[in-house]
């Protein structure tokens, strides 16, 4: 049978350990091996500063050492990478867990482990043995024994050897394979146990890189594509009656340990966390903001007769946070979204508890104290409970600025709960998935008008015969939107589904752009009867189709009119990549002439992107009010509270709460207002087929839009949807979110140069760059276009420097600034570096432009890439009111280098949530929180002095301000 690369290494370590004697002597029990769960850690190989801070402490190794902030697992190990993907580690550390009845009984243990570079083994912190490192002392970053080049080149030394990780070794390669692995045997001497949990830990440290490589090697081919540190393989083996067993055995009838918020846990990884030792649990929040921290419980004979109390926290003073601020939640192992349920698990061997503070909007900051106080089977166990409340007051998640949409689907709940649809019952259920909604301050609330989206198959708008004609019927859709009001507050945003892919052609499949229809009809719901039933209505822009649509959007106005949503903006959805034609843009904008798109794309769904919303436009016309973006790749496209630019990063989130609490400073440092695309509750239903199938992406194909976003990240409970610990931490990261966000309004502010305002303009040069690119307002244009942001600032002018052209290139040099001639036409120098789409050198320009009122003509000539150029242009828009740079930025403080710092080491750890979830978390979160405080302070201090009426500024000096402060 032939094996894979990781199960040939492991096989080759039970072979070594057989030949070592320990396969063949008495019956012997394993009582931990690789495949146990250890708690790791990992120092990284880069930099200086950065590879010291992430060394473990220095009594990591002894047995009462706080490991619950590790990550929590099962080997092999490599650094939490597998075997293949840079950064390469440096030091791995893992802590194993054994019990011990009589330590001089406890003879004959042996331990058996295959690793790659050195060792130093560890009993309950006494060094039992070290192998491939040096006599002496041993410092974290000590390298062990270097390899010899073998290992790392083919015999030849013209190639570099990969990692075995899913092939086996091709045999002539098997010896230098297999000089990779290092192995130990080691006999436990009793003397170093001790009665109940015993810790084995072991140190592993990289062997060094090789200082020279072959020189036939080609340079791009000398990189290591394998960790020279790791565990392959661990066996510890006690003898019968030794009384050795698993750290997870107990005959106590309660024990209580530490688990990090971060760790998803099962049984088999929460028993295998038990330390012996109950400590703190500490917990850090913001003023008006929330936290939570958890512990685990083990019972004899189950957690059945387990109950959990939390009271008051009293800080100096007097000062107290109230019992009613604290909840006690029982997370319930066993799947990927981990529910929290208001009581334990009757039957459970290890019950999570889950403790969560809402911090009141008038507490003081500081230290705050109190206990969690668990009992079962007659014992009682106290955990202290440390709270620190920072001195950031968080607005409510209403008010948050970071956007947010998650998807809320009514297909889904009425079919997962057999309801009809629409039904008092199918509301009641949809009760908890709107409160949860609100919970995160969600900002895009969808709804849809046509039937058979990627959202799914149930319309909120539906049609009904009035006299034989259809008229809309909106009495869904007004109880829908009351009770989201209710539950949630105002949306920023309702975004009403009329165009779907697939919708021109029925059934799966993308169409845009400039394909005319093929379907005669779009596919809606029907009100017969008092239920919705399939219906089909004329295609756009056939006739009666303008007054029905008209009667449609002028009903969803009146349901936001009567809510009182003043600031709710309506847009239409959903286009993409593809798009709808421009005929259907243009029935729209006829039926509603302020008429905005919401657009989910991977960028070139939406190419252009600029100052103001005649900007954010896609080639057929329609006017962009809400982006977002399929997967995380760099945004230079302009966005605001109003315009916002947000992240699916569908390809960095999982099961794991990690991912959840690192998404939204992940897409906010990315250069986005928020995330998108995360399913609420989405959960699978069968259909008439009797096959299991999701509402999202189903009915219609959104190509690879979708991909791996979660569907459901809420868990259906026996009345709707539960709180889930990855929503929370999703809730908590969005948290953080909004205190690095303030940190970045006030670092703008503080370090932003005087302002004023000028106008701006975009010109079209026909005939500069063959792109590919009509502007929407007129038609004349020949598709072969660039275009230029200027600034008008009396009677200076100038090019924006920061302005977006197509697919959001920018302009990198600065015009040559130079008044008006006459006060209307004026003539600019423009030196352009090449747009990154079409590949070639620079460019230059000298145009001349004609001003009448807010009408632009005028020529050009030029060069682009060696070739002259000239034409005529034509100016599109004019925005009123932009702000400006009018001088030299002040010098930047320690404070301001302070708190970028602090922003980039939270980016940092967000994009590696494996890190995330370790000691630091907590330390880093109160870093935030605090100089959030700070920075809003020093932003609300500051009062910049207004720049005198009619000042100028240098020529060259003007540039577009950017950051939040400007952007907001």
């Amino acid at each position: 049978m032939k094996r894979t690369g990781l199960g040939w290494c492991i096989a080759v370590a039970w072979a070594v350990c057989a030949q070592a004697g320990y396969g063949g002597d008495a019956p012997r029990a394993v009582v931990l091996d690789t495949r146990s769960f250890w708690r790791s850690h990992v120092t990284y190989r880069p930099s200086g500063a950065e590879r010291a801070r992430d060394l473990p402490p220095a009594s990591w190794a002894e047995v009462d050492f706080d490991d619950s902030a590790w990550k929590a697992g099962a080997g092999p190990f490599f650094g939490g990478y597998g075997c293949t993907r840079p950064p390469l580690a440096a030091l791995v550390c893992l802590r194993g867990r054994f019990a011990v009845k009589d330590p001089a009984k406890a003879t004959g243990l042996k331990l058996a482990l295959t690793c790659r570079g050195g060792c130093v083994l560890y009993v309950n912190g006494r060094e039992a043995a070290r192998k491939h490192l040096p006599a002496g002392r041993i410092e974290p970053l000590t390298p062990a024994e270097p390899y010899g080049m073998e290992a790392f080149v083919s015999p030849t030394g013209r190639s570099v050897l990969r990692n075995v990780y899913s092939v086996q070794p091709p045999p002539g390669l098997l010896q230098r394979y297999e000089s990779r692995l290092r192995r130990a045997a080691v006999d436990i001497p009793a003397g170093l146990l001790r009665k109940g949990v015993n810790v084995l830990a072991v140190e592993l440290h990289a062997a060094p890189l090789p200082a020279e490589w072959p020189e036939q090697l080609p340079p791009v081919q000398r990189q290591v594509t394998w960790q020279t540190v790791g565990l392959v393989d661990a066996s510890l083996a006690a003898p019968a009656g030794a009384g050795v067993t698993s750290g997870a055995a107990s005959a106590d009838a309660l024990r209580v340990w530490n688990a990090h918020v971060l760790q998803r846990l099962d049984s088999a990884r929460a028993a295998a966390g038990a330390s012996g030792r109950i400590r703190p649990m500490r917990l850090v929040a913001p003023i008006n903001g929330f936290t939570a921290g958890q512990v685990v419980v083990s019972a004899a004979g189950g957690a059945r007769a387990l109950s959990a109390k939390a009271g008051a926290l009293k800080g100096e003073g007097g000062r107290t946070i109230p019992a009613e601020a604290l909840r006690v939640l029982y997370p319930r192992l066993g799947g990927q979204y981990v529910p929290l349920l208001d009581s334990p698990a009757a039957d459970a061997p290890v019950q999570p508890v889950w403790l969560s503070v809402d911090v009141p909007a008038g507490t003081e900051a500081g230290a705050y104290t109190g206990s969690l106080a668990i009992s079962a089977g007659g014992a009682a166990v106290t955990v202290p409970v440390e709270l620190t409340v920072c001195g950031w007051k968080a607005a409510a998640p209403r008010d948050w600025k970071t956007c947010v949409n998650v998807l809320q689907s009514p297909e889904s709940v009425a079919r997962h709960y057999d309801v009809p649809l629409w039904s008092d019952r199918h509301f009641r259920l949809m009760e908890p998935s709107l409160r949860l909604m609100g919970r995160i301050g969600n900002d895009v609330l969808g709804v849809s008008a046509v039937a058979k989206t990627v959202f799914g198959d149930d319309p909120l708008i539906l049609f009904r015969k009035e006299s034989g004609r259809y008229v809309p019927e909106l009495k869904f859709l007004r109880r829908y939107l009351a009770l989201y009001d209710k539950l949630a507050g105002r949306p920023r945003f309702l975004s009403v589904t009329v165009w779907s892919y697939g919708m021109y052609f029925k059934g799966y499949g993308r169409d845009g752009g400039t394909e005319r229809s093929r379907a005669e009809t779009i596919e809606v719901a029907e009100l017969r009867d008092g239920r919705p039933v399939p219906a089909e209505l004329p295609m756009y822009g056939r006739p009666g189709t303008k007054e029905l649509w008209g009667a449609v959007l002028a009903g969803v106005r009146r349901c936001v009119e009567e809510l009182g949503w003043s600031g709710t903006r309506v847009v239409l959805g959903m286009s993409g990549d593809h798009w709808p034609s421009e005929e259907t843009v243009a029935f729209f904008r006829s039926v509603a002439p302020q008429a905005e798109w919401r657009v989910l794309t991977h960028g070139c769904g939406c190419p252009k992107w600029g100052v103001s919303a005649m900007q954010r436009t896609q080639p057929n016309g329609m006017v962009v009010r809400v982006l977002e973006i399929a997967r995380r790749v760099g945004s230079g496209r302009y966005s605001s509270e109003d315009l916002p630019v947000t992240c699916n990063s569908r390809d960095k989130v999982g099961g794991d709460p990690a991912t959840f609490r690192a998404l939204a400073i992940v897409t906010q440092t990315s250069g986005y207002n928020g995330v998108c695309w995360k399913g609420l509750d989405y959960w699978p239903f069968k259909g008439a087929d009797g096959k299991v199938q999701s509402a999202l992406n189903h009915y219609v194909h959104f190509g690879n839009m979708v991909g791996g976003t979660p569907r459901a990240i809420a868990v259906p409970g026996p009345a709707g949807a539960l709180d889930t610990i990855q929503f929370e931490m999703f809730r908590e990261g969005i948290q953080e979110c909004e205190a690095l966000v303030a940190i970045q309004d006030a670092v703008a502010d503080l370090s932003a140069p005087p302002t004023r305002t000028c106008d701006a303009m975009e010109l079209y040069l026909a005939d500069a760059v063959f792109q590919g690119h009509r502007s929407p307002d007129d038609k004349s244009l020949n598709e072969k276009e660039l275009e230029l942001t200027l600034y008008f600032d009396g009677a200076r002018v100038g090019v924006l420097p920061d302005a977006p052209t197509f697919n959001t290139a920018r302009h990198s040099g600065q015009a040559r600034e130079v008044p008006c001639e006459d006060g209307r036409t004026f003539k600019i120098d423009v030196t352009m570096n090449d747009d990154p789409w079409v590949p070639g050198g620079p460019g230059s320009y000298v145009v001349h432009v004609r001003r009448e009122g807010d009408r632009i003509t005028g020529t050009y000539t030029g060069s682009f890439r060696g070739v002259k150029r000239r034409g005529g242009l034509i100016g599109c828009y004019r925005a009123k009111g932009h702000v400006v740079s009018a001088g030299a930025a002040p010098p930047k403080t320690d404070r301001v280098r302070r708190w970028e710092a602090l922003v980039s080491d939270c980016a940092r750890a967000a994009r590696n949530p494996g890190r995330l979830a370790g000691p630091d978390l907590l330390v880093r979160a109160e870093k935030l929180y605090t100089a959030a405080g700070e920075a809003a302070a020093a932003a609300e201090r500051k009062s910049r002095p207004a720049a005198p009426a009619g000042a100028g500024a240098r020529s060259g000096a003007f540039s577009v301000v950017r950051g939040r402060a400007a952007s907001r």
